[in-house]
């Protein structure tokens, strides 16, 4: 930069100096050197104060991000350690929910086993109770038809025992017992079919009082003769004894006691013989009859007796056909009733199963929202204090960026005073250099040139000067010194008058 020196008017009191041309180059070069030195130290102070503000602005700022770092990733891990602490409650929270629905369903599936277990073993004992209760029913059956055999074998016995004892009593007589034709006819075959048993209680008692008049009677008729016997004796005696005393021939008498005695004898056998005769063939005749209507009775009875015990069988076998018929029902019953509670057993867990599905299914869609709601609201939160922190350390840095830029301002500012102190020394001293020149050009620069309108208003001196001025001298400031200011407008190439 250059600038054209000030034209100064001569002061016409200052005395001219000896060689005023070396002066002005000194003090010239002298104010060159000053504002030069005095540059390069409001430079040096310049760039100090702004290396300074600099390094501080970039140590703050540095500071300022780290810290902003460092909070960044305390709030980061703080997130994440909330985001773990979170994520591990739900998962958690959901393990568990997974862990007590299995449990649940473990327990149904005990209890549903237990039920059908229970069930099938209620119906599998009513069944059994049933066959149970057919078998005991059958073994009372049998017991009754094995007693109702005995006693028919016991009866049968007793009535054969009846009929025995009648055939002995009539063998022991020596009479043949006669065949004896069972009666057959419809009223007693409908009476045997009606009143079995008392039947048989009629024709058993009739039959043993039957065998008893038979005793009686064989009794009466083939009884022992020995009062016949003994009367006959008696008589005899009783004939020897008249035809003794009746006899008055003593010679006599024996032999008329002996035929009275023979004679009684004779006669009351022979009439023992034909009463005794005639009573065994009463007495034959009625224990034929006996005999007979003993047999007719204990036929009867037997077949009576049979007849009752075919009836109880009969009867037996109904009882057990309906037992069979009871033990079908009641199994079916028992079975039916398993499979309809198997049934509604399967229907209630499948019911519980179902609410226990949807209540889980319910219960983690719950938690699944509440890990949405709870991530997104930790999302919001994280989001909020990154702005907030953003935004507190951009306000930091705003105010770092203001605080540095009034200091850089202020540097400049200061800077921009020394300079303009500088460049007031500057001008001054090229002002008062100018005025050197001026004291010492001897000749009004104007009037330099010949052609200068300056002449018109020339007036001729009144005094006279020691110098002479012959010429002048061009001279260029930064070739006189390399201490220039750089930021001062330099002069441009000036001319010194050569004096003598």
């Amino acid at each position: 930069m250059t600038q054209t020196l000030p034209t100064v008017a001569a002061a016409p009191a200052a005395p001219a100096p000896r060689d005023p041309q070396r002066e002005t180059l000194e003090q010239i070069v002298k104010l060159s050197m000053e504002c030069t030195a005095r540059e390069q130290q409001l430079e040096h102070e310049h760039a100090e104060a702004q290396a300074k503000e600099d390094a501080g602005f970039r140590k703050r700022t540095e500071g300022a991000r780290e810290e902003q770092t460092q909070e960044l990733g305390a709030l980061k891990e703080s997130m994440s350690q909330r985001k773990e602490a979170l994520i591990g409650d739900l998962d958690g929270r959901l393990a568990t929910l997974e862990s007590e629905s299995e449990e649940s369903l473990r327990r149904l599936t005990k209890k549903k086993s237990e039920t059908d277990h229970a069930i099938k073993k209620t119906a599998e004992q009513n069944a059994w109770q049933a066959e149970s209760g057919l078998v005991n029913f059958g073994m009372k059956l049998d017991a009754e038809e094995l007693k109702a055999d005995k006693d028919l074998q016991a009866l049968l016995a007793s009535l054969t025992a009846l009929q025995t004892q009648a055939h002995e009593a009539l063998i022991h007589e020596r009479i043949n017992p006669p065949t004896v034709d069972v009666p057959n006819d419809e009223a007693l075959r409908q009476k045997i079919a009606e009143e079995p048993l008392p039947l048989v209680k009629e024709h058993q008692e009739k039959a043993t009082a039957l065998l008893e008049e038979l005793r009686t009677a064989l009794r009466a008729g083939f009884g022992s003769g020995a009062l016949p016997i003994f009367l006959i004796i008696v008589l005899a005696a009783g004939g020897g004894a008249a035809g003794w005393f009746l006899t008055p021939d003593a010679a006599t008498k024996p032999l008329a006691a002996g035929g009275a005695t023979l004679g009684v004898i004779v006669l009351g056998s022979l009439i023992f013989v034909l009463v005794r005769m005639a009573k065994r063939r009463s007495a034959t005749a009625r224990a034929m009859d006996l005999y007979t209507s003993l047999a007719q009775s204990v036929s009867i009875a037997s077949k009576a007796a049979r007849s009752d015990v075919e009836t109880a069988a009969v009867a037996r076998e109904l009882k057990n056909r309906d037992a069979q018929r009871k033990r079908d029902v009641d199994v079916k019953g028992a079975r039916d009733k398993g499979r309809a509670q198997l049934a509604e057993a399967a229907e209630q867990h499948r019911r519980t199963l179902e609410e226990q599905t949807a209540q889980v299914k319910a219960q983690r869609e719950a938690l699944q929202r509440e890990r949405e709601q709870a991530l997104g609201a930790l999302t919001q939160a994280r989001e909020t204090a990154m702005q907030e922190l953003e935004t507190r350390f951009a306000t930091g840095r705003q105010e770092d960026q203001r605080q540095h830029e009034q200091a850089a301002a202020a540097i400049e500012a200061e800077y921009a005073s020394g300079m303009a102190a500088l460049k007031a020394r500057w001008d001054e001293g090229l002002r008062a250099v100018g005025v050197l020149l001026a004291a010492g050009a001897g000749i009004d620069p104007a009037l330099i040139d010949w052609q200068s309108a300056a002449w018109e208003q020339w007036k001729a001196p009144t005094t006279y000067t020691n110098q002479v001025r012959f010429g002048e001298m061009k001279v260029d400031l930064a070739l006189l010194t390399e201490h220039v200011p750089r930021g001062l407008e330099l002069p441009g190439p000036f001319q010194v008058p050569a004096l003598l």
